[in-house]
């Protein structure tokens, strides 16, 4: 009796290979699987077997119980197999084979026929595989010259687009070959010649504008040629046709030259080339521009406010040499110093309305620039503080807010002060900022004719008079105190013309 003690079955070690690939025709791929066992059971014998999981076909084994073995696919398609080891355990492996369809050759297309006129032309062929077999193959493409007077030399012969350049008038064949390594096709092209020789074609590049101090330009040209005539040599030069004062080239006789300049307005250059027979030409402009100069600004001049008065109008002028070329002028109001910031209403126009919150000296500044240089200019306002005492009183009794009137119209109101340097009445046509001065005086008045409206010589429409009135105090009479306003209508029926003569009449329509 023999007893094995310490050991334990294992299930058998499976591998199916590697995934193939297949390609039709050939139908046939040897399988390169392995099973190992160790041995237990005692007694029990180790199977193998190949299974078909997937595919569009059913597949033939030579020996499907050989881990090693040739199976045969009938269809293209993705086959999925699998190979099983067995004693009393069992282990299984899969494998992937790819049947791939029989080689289609390539497509080609060499292109259109064509009648040129020169001795070089573009060929546009055009080469496919739209199966991509074989597997290891590439493919090809080759250009050849099948029958012509001359010989033709291509370009790049492995290319589908490619230049050919031809030797003599006459017709050619040309073909091109695309190989995919196993299936080769053709297509080909019949290029008729006139070989008669043109001028080359030029191109002396695109205008320039150039801003002094910089001083200097560069040229740069092209030119085509046909190669005609058989032999000759391509040449080119530059030369200047208009100018204020002379330029100097660099390099005349070279498609790309340095040019300078001592002087600024239009240069007119010419780019010319020659095949030894014919001459092309074509021109290209330089305009040399003086150097820009900063913006000149004017701020305005200094101001000064008593409060309750708040805000002033400033009214900047800024002018400018127009350079750099299609620049336009940009203007930006800042708060150098002062107790407080100031408030512009538009802070990037020139003329704006300026508050300020706080009594003191600001100074103001304004940057115009022209999208290349700047310059600023300042002013100082000075913001007086309200002065000491009850403000002045101002009322307005007549006549009644809307009144028409046709004649001469008193102004009855009242203007006290404690302290009071003078006062004004005035009227503004609504809608404008035009002012009419009525009265001014510098004595007190209650409820007293302060002065007399004339509408006689004005337009139809609403006049609102107004009565200022400023204290003393040593400061400015230009500050405003209380106001109240009474709107005079002129009736809109009447003519807004007086008759000569007769103030007080009024034609009617």
């Amino acid at each position: 009796m023999t007893i094995v003690a310490g050991e334990e079955n294992r299930p058998p070690v499976v591998d199916a290979g590697p995934d193939g690939d297949v390609e039709l025709p050939n139908q046939v791929l040897t399988m390169a699987g392995s099973v190992t066992d160790d041995g237990l059971p005692l007694g029990v014998p180790l199977d193998t077997r190949w299974f078909q999981i997937s595919g569009p076909a059913a597949v033939s084994y030579f020996d499907r119980t050989s881990p090693v073995t040739d199976i045969t696919f009938s269809l293209p398609g993705t086959y999925i197999l699998s190979l099983e080891g067995r004693e009393e355990l069992s282990a299984s492996d899969t494998v992937v084979v790819t049947v791939h369809p029989e080689n289609v050759g390539p497509t080609v297309s060499a292109g259109a026929d064509q009648t040129i006129f020169s001795s070089v032309t573009i060929l546009s062929g055009s080469a496919s595989d739209p199966d991509g077999l074989p597997l290891a193959g590439t493919l090809v493409t080759t250009w050849s010259q099948v029958s012509g007077p001359a010989p033709v030399v291509f370009a790049d012969a492995g290319a589908v687009s490619t230049t050919a350049s031809f030797g003599a008038t006459g017709s050619y064949v040309l073909r091109l070959r695309a190989d995919d390594g196993a299936l080769a096709a053709s297509d080909e092209v019949v290029v008729e010649v006139d070989v008669t020789n043109a001028p080359p074609l030029v191109e002396a590049g695109p205008d320039q504008t150039l801003v002094f101090p910089s001083s200097a330009v560069t040229l740069s040209g092209s030119v085509t040629d046909d190669g005609l005539p058989a032999g000759g040599s391509l040449s080119v030069v530059w030369n200047l046709l208009s100018a204020p004062a002379p330029a100097v080239f660099s390099d005349r006789s070279s498609l790309t030259t340095g040019v300078s300049f001592t002087a600024g307005g239009s240069y007119l250059f010419r780019l010319d080339a020659s095949d030894t027979e014919l001459v092309g030409s074509d021109t290209v402009t330089v305009v040399v521009e003086d150097a820009s100069t900063a913006p000149r600004v004017d701020a305005g001049a200094d101001q000064s406010i008593v409060l309750p008065v708040s805000s002033v109008s400033l009214g900047a002028t800024a002018t400018d040499d127009g350079l750099p070329a299609g620049s336009v002028l940009s203007y930006r109001w800042t708060t150098v110093s002062g107790p407080a910031v100031a408030l512009f209403q538009s802070p990037e126009a020139p003329a704006t309305p300026v508050r300020f919150e706080q009594a003191g000296t600001y100074v103001l500044r304004l940057t115009v620039s022209d999208g290349a240089l700047s310059s600023s200019d300042e002013l100082t306002v000075e913001v007086r503080p309200a002065p000491a005492g009850p403000p002045p009183a101002v009322a307005l009794t007549s006549p009644a807010d809307r009144q028409g009137v046709t004649d001469f119209t008193e102004v009855v109101g009242t203007v006290t002060s404690a302290d009071l340097l003078s006062w004004k009445l005035e009227a503004r046509r609504e809608g404008t900022d035009d002012f009419i001065r009525i009265a001014s005086d510098r004595v007190e008045k209650t409820n007293a004719v302060l002065g007399t409206f004339d509408p006689t010589l004005l337009r139809n429409g609403l006049f609102s008079p107004t009565a200022l009135s400023a204290p003393g105090c040593g400061r400015s009479s230009g500050a405003r105190a209380r106001a109240r306003q009474r709107r005079l209508s002129y009736p809109s029926h009447k003519l807004d013309r007086a008759v000569p003569g007769d103030r007080g009449r009024r034609d009617r329509p």
